[in-house]
C-alpha cells in the first residue's frame, strides 16, 4: 500500500474519529528564556535599591514571550497585565486592581492606594505585557502619568515591576531618564536554540522523532516558538497517517514543517 503523501494526508485529520486523532501533548517547557528571566528576577528582587524596581524584557516577535512570561508570572506567584493602546492612568490601575482581586471602583487615588496596601502585604510582582503601549513618545504627559503611577507602587512597596515588550522596548525606556533610572535589570529572550527544539518537541510530540527532525524543525522554525508548535501537529498527523511510530528526517526531506507569511507581489491585486 503506497504511503499517503505529507500533504495529502497530514492535515486530514477529518477521515480518522476523534479516537484515533493524536493531539499534541499539553504542558509548558521551561526554556533559556525561562531560566535567564528566573535569574535575572532574582536578582532585581534582591537589589540594593529599593526604586530600581523595574526589569525590561525584551525580544523579536514569535518567540513566545506572551506565553512565556504569563507562565512565568504564575509561577512565581505574579499578576499578568496586558497594556492596551486605550490605556490611561485610571484604566491600568482598574485593571490592576481587579486582577488582584480588588473592587476597582473610585477615584485615581482610591484605587492606587488599595493596590499599594494590598501588594504591600502580599508582595506580588507585577509583570505588564505589549509594554511598547505604555510609551507614547518623548514628552508625552501620559507616558509620565502611566509610569509615575507605576513607579509610586514600586517604590513603596518595594515590589518588581516587569515590562514586557518588542526588541526596541529598552530604547523607549532609555529615552525616559527618569524611568531608565529606575530599571534594576534587563533580559533579551532570544530564539530557541537546537536544545530547546530537542525539549519542547520530546516533551509536546506524540510519535517520537530523530535528532534530524529536531535539527529540520529548528532550521525552518528560525528558533521561532511559533514555528515550533506548528510543526508539531504537522508531524504528528503525518506520521498516524502513514503508521508511524517514529518519524526519522529522511521521512521529512523537503517537506515544509513551518508556513510563513508571503505578502502578493505588488502588481498582482486579485490574482
Amino acid at each position: 500500500m503506497k504511503a499517503a503523501t505529507f500533504t495529502e494526508r497530514a492535515c486530514k485529520r477529518g477521515d480518522a474519529t476523534d479516537k484515533e486523532i493524536v493531539i499534541m501533548k499539553p504542558g509548558f517547557v521551561k526554556t533559556a528564556n525561562y531560566k535567564a528571566l528566573q535569574q535575572r528576577f532574582k536578582q532585581v528582587e534582591g537589589r540594593g535599591a529599593r526604586e530600581a524596581g523595574l526589569l525590561v524584557v525584551y525580544g523579536p516577535y514569535g518567540i513566545g514571550k506572551s506565553e512565556l512570561t504569563n507562565r512565568w508570572t504564575v509561577d512565581i506567584g505574579g499578576v499578568f497585565l496586558r497594556a492596551k493602546s486605550t490605556w490611561r492612568t485610571k484604566s491600568m490601575l482598574a485593571e490592576l486592581a481587579s486582577a488582584l482581586g480588588l473592587d476597582p471602583r473610585g477615584s485615581v487615588h482610591q484605587i492606587q492606594s488599595a493596590c499599594i496596601a494590598h501588594l504591600g502585604v502580599h508582595q506580588t510582582p507585577i509583570v505588564i505585557d505589549e509594554a511598547d503601549h505604555l510609551f507614547k513618545g518623548a514628552g508625552s504627559k501620559l507616558t509620565i502619568d502611566l509610569m509615575e503611577a507605576l513607579r509610586d507602587i514600586t517604590d513603596v512597596t518595594g515590589i518588581v515591576c516587569v515590562l514586557v515588550g518588542m526588541k526596541q522596548l529598552g530604547l523607549k525606556v532609555d529615552a525616559h531618564g527618569w524611568i531608565g533610572s529606575r530599571v534594576g535589570g534587563d533580559v533579551e529572550l532570544k530564539p530557541l536554540d537546537i536544545a530547546d527544539v530537542r525539549s519542547t518537541v520530546q516533551a509536546k510530540c506524540e510519535v517520537a522523532v530523530d535528532d534530524g527532525v529536531i535539527e529540520e524543525i529548528h532550521r525552518q522554525s528560525k528558533g521561532m516558538i511559533r514555528g515550533v508548535l506548528n510543526a508539531i501537529p504537522l508531524i504528528e498527523a503525518w506520521a498516524q497517517a502513514n503508521s508511524l511510530s517514529k518519524v526519522e528526517a529522511s521521512q521529512i526531506a523537503n517537506k515544509r514543517l513551518v508556513s510563513e507569511f508571503k505578502p502578493a507581489p505588488l502588481g498582482r491585486a486579485g490574482a
